[in-house]
């Protein structure tokens, strides 16, 4: 069982973190290196509310962007181990497939419900982007929640391990 985990995480980490460092070596070799500057770059309104450490990415913009891929390539992984980790409880192929999708859709449903203060975001769709079209995010709400997903995978692999073997 932990192999399947394993792969299924591996498997998710690597297709987004080849698509994204594939996107970034296009974006890179085409565009200018420029460091940006805070005042030059006030317009596209990349400010601490709307990204996660904004001050690595006037500092460091490479830096910034590996942090970006490395932790989207983690929440791959993360929802792929979801999703392998939840088909043991469910037979419906497609059901499962979906969940990922569902379980979505649900948390930005209940997000714009269930506030937090400041609007901060709890979904994945919002804390994902480099710059969140939409909400506020937090580095703590977004360890949180990142160690909730990790949770549930690890104790319903743990159950699902028992649960496959009398």
């Amino acid at each position: 069982m932990w192999s399947y985990i394993g792969i299924a995480f591996l498997t998710g980490f690597a297709i987004i973190a080849l698509a994204l460092l594939l996107n970034f070596a296009f974006y890179f070799t085409v565009l200018p290196n420029i460091k940006p500057d805070n005042l030059l770059n006030s317009n596209i309104l990349l400010i601490n509310q709307n990204t996660i450490l904004v001050s690595l990415y006037y500092a460091h913009p490479l830096l910034h962007a590996a942090i970006s891929i490395l932790f989207a390539s983690t929440w791959a992984g993360l929802f792929s181990v979801f999703v392998t980790v939840t088909a043991i409880w469910i037979k419906n192929a497609f059901v499962v497939m979906s969940l990922g999708l569902v379980a979505q859709i649900v948390v930005l449903m209940l997000n714009s419900f269930i506030k937090l203060p400041n609007s901060v975001s709890y979904s994945p769709a919002d804390f994902l982007h480099e710059m969140s079209p939409t909400a506020n995010v937090n580095l703590a709400v977004t360890g949180i929640v990142t160690l909730l997903m990790l949770i549930y995978c690890i104790v319903f692999s743990q159950i699902g391990v028992k649960h496959l073997v009398p």
